[in-house]
């Protein structure tokens, strides 16, 4: 059975353009593809642009390979050089850090590489100290326990340390309080020092830090103004620091 449908117009509704949209559409300009800049393909010469192209690509195929062996040559050229120059500079750094080995070695030992000249100055030092102090009681304990560090070992209460500007801060302690905490500073390897610190005389979990002359002498020229031992818990002035340790164990 038949059944007659009614067609719906599409008259007033959206699909219709208007006069002013229909005329900004051909005034558009058609997007051409991309190889449209390369060749024209027409179906109306069977396509010869398109052949013209891949011919054209076969032709000069030798001369694109020559110019990336040429562009591949230039690469290891350049690698080669980078990596003469990194060996160079290598063997550069290894010769500072042996040369400044022996200059901190030198200095330990007060103008002497041995380790026996060194030993001798600490104990002239020793003989040196006042009676009845700080650190007379610290070297006789040292003594007493045959732990005497080959380049010195010196203590300071942190207070004193902090009026000096050598600490800057403690976590956790106001300046009051720093006459109850104690910092011992021992050098029993040339340009190596170990910092102990002690509360009321018992030593600390954790409160022990190993810090070298060169990485100080390199936070210096970088002009780093304070550092931090033990995690951040102790800020130091780095100048200040280094200055002290020249005073006690290279003057």
């Amino acid at each position: 059975r038949w059944v007659e449908r009614t067609r719906k117009s599409n008259i007033g509704t959206g699909n219709n353009l208007s006069s002013k949209q229909a005329s900004q559409q051909q005034q558009q300009p058609a997007v051409r593809p991309a190889y449209a800049s390369v060749f024209r393909v027409r179906r109306s010469d069977g396509y010869q642009g398109m052949l013209n192209a891949v011919a054209r690509d076969i032709r000069t195929k030798a001369q694109r390979r020559e110019r990336r062996r040429a562009e591949m040559r230039r690469i290891r050229i350049t690698l080669l050089n980078l990596r003469e120059k990194s060996d160079y500079l290598e063997s550069q750094r290894q010769s500072y850090e042996q040369y400044l080995d022996s200059c901190t070695k030198k200095l330990a030992a007060g103008g002497d590489s041995s380790v026996g000249a060194a030993q001798a100055r600490q104990v002239r030092r020793m003989h040196s100290v006042l009676p009845f102090t700080r650190q007379y009681f610290h070297l006789r304990d040292l003594q007493r326990s045959g732990r005497v560090p080959r380049f010195g070992s010196y203590k300071y209460s942190a207070e004193k340390l902090y009026y000096k500007g050598v600490i800057v801060s403690v976590e956790g302690y106001p300046p009051r309080q720093l006459d109850k905490i104690s910092l011992t500073i021992s050098s029993d390897e040339a340009g190596v020092f170990d910092v102990q610190v002690s509360l009321m005389g018992v030593r600390m979990p954790g409160g022990g830090c190993e810090i070298r002359m060169q990485d100080l002498l390199q936070l210096q020229y970088d002009n780093v103004q304070t550092m931090t031992l033990y995690e951040g818990s102790v800020v130091v002035n780095t100048n200040l620091l280094v200055f002290l340790i020249n005073k006690k164990f290279y003057a």
